[in-house]
């Protein structure tokens, strides 16, 4: 098992040993993380608790009942566990795979589930009446990102695969450092531009004011150019502070997530909400050991990660009906798979900021555990599809 940064280097490696080696692209997921968790704050919640041991974690489980039944049906059929996708005897992964696609007798069912002996079929449930989705045209969106490490360029690349048409993603960096961000970032993306801008010194305070308080999003680097990671996590959490003060005053209801490399730092600062930080060194240490602890994982994370295939999302529930749903969770399994969605958990954004009652993230809660979902609430699945 290794863990590495450049994609290149990884492809040459897995060319050399592809039987003997389990590869970790990890500035590739906490880029991925950072993203996502950026416009959707459930998914880095939903991640951390699959990765650190607690709560319910990803199982391959062998299902005679299931054999033979449509994969739609087989996501439904679980008292306490949540299907993803299959595992077949050839070692090829399917995460969220066609609704209409068979399981054979071969299939193991990939599963995230409280603990292996917690995972109990019951057969499919009954279908709840299909709400129409709202028609909702989403309009650009103003993402800001402050600072400037080697993680942008990638951050700014996966921010692309989920935003909507006309967006701007404005990079707001130090005059040291503005050369080197024109270079590495790119002057459009598929589906809005990016702006570089810059200042020293007050000058920078201000301008981060200025450009934060009309932003629907804010990213905050940790900075490369730190002595140690305590004073890059201390300057990160100095510029998160003032963000969020700017935000308040303009009465912005605007995410803000804060990378941070070291998670006793995070107590310096409490999160107002799912997602606030995102803490690199803790999240891939996390999945190293998960990955040491059974290597028949590694194949699954490497494609829950990978930029194609079956992806961890937070979808508005306006995108599944239009107007507020009261189901169970089994009901709500059902409505996703649907629209070929696999549900892992909701987040209700009522709740966001309760860290008692995990920041409105409910993961794998069973399928008799009730909701009552407002168009903005979210919906956390495993999609082969962003929207």
């Amino acid at each position: 098992m290794s863990e590495v940064t450049d994609a290149a280097t990884a492809a040459a490696l897995l060319d050399a040993f592809p039987d003997r080696l389990a590869l970790i692209q990890s500035d590739a997921f906490i880029a991925r993380l950072t993203a996502q968790s950026c416009r959707l704050p459930g998914v880095a919640l939903a991640y951390e608790e699959l990765l650190s041991f607690r709560g319910s974690q990803l199982y391959l489980h062998r299902e005679p009942a299931a054999v033979g039944l449509p994969f739609g049906d087989v996501v439904c059929g679980f008292v306490d566990a949540c299907v993803i996708g299959l595992h077949d005897a050839g070692g090829v992964i399917e995460l969220s795979p066609p609704m209409d696609r068979l399981v054979g007798e071969d299939d193991q069912l990939i599963v995230i589930a409280h603990a292996a002996d917690r995972i109990t079929w019951a057969g499919p449930g009954p279908a709840p009446s299909a709400p129409a989705p709202l028609a909702v045209v989403e309009g650009g969106e103003d993402i800001v990102v402050c600072g400037w490490n080697h993680l942008a360029p990638r951050i700014v690349d996966e921010l692309d695969h989920y935003l909507p048409e006309g967006s701007t993603v404005t990079v707001l960096v130090d005059e040291r450092h503005r050369r080197t961000a024109t270079r590495a970032l790119p002057a459009r993306l598929a589906h809005g531009t990016v702006v570089v801008d810059s200042a020293a010194g007050d000058a920078h305070s201000t301008l981060v004011h200025d450009r934060c308080r009309g932003a629907d999003h804010v990213v905050i680097l940790s900075p490369d150019d730190a002595t140690s990671a305590t004073d890059a996590d201390a300057r990160a959490l100095v510029q998160m502070l003032a963000v969020r003060e700017v935000l308040t005053r303009a009465a912005r209801s605007a995410t803000l997530v804060t990378e941070l490399l070291d998670e006793r730092d995070a107590d310096l600062a409490p999160r107002a909400s799912a997602g606030d930080f995102i803490i690199s060194e803790r999240l891939s240490s996390l999945l190293l050991t998960q990955i040491a602890q059974n290597r028949q994982l590694a194949a699954i994370f490497a494609r829950l990660l990978a930029p194609e295939g079956g992806q961890l999302y937070c979808k508005p529930v306006r995108w599944f009906a239009d107007h507020p749903v009261a189901m169970s969770f089994g009901e709500l399994t059902r409505l996703a798979g649907r629209h070929g969605d696999c549900l892992i958990g909701c987040r209700v954004v009522a709740a966001a900021a309760d860290p008692v009652g995990g920041f409105g993230v409910a993961l794998n809660p069973g399928r008799e555990a009730r909701f009552v979902l407002d168009p903005d609430d979210q919906l956390i699945v495993v999609s082969r599809k962003a929207r």
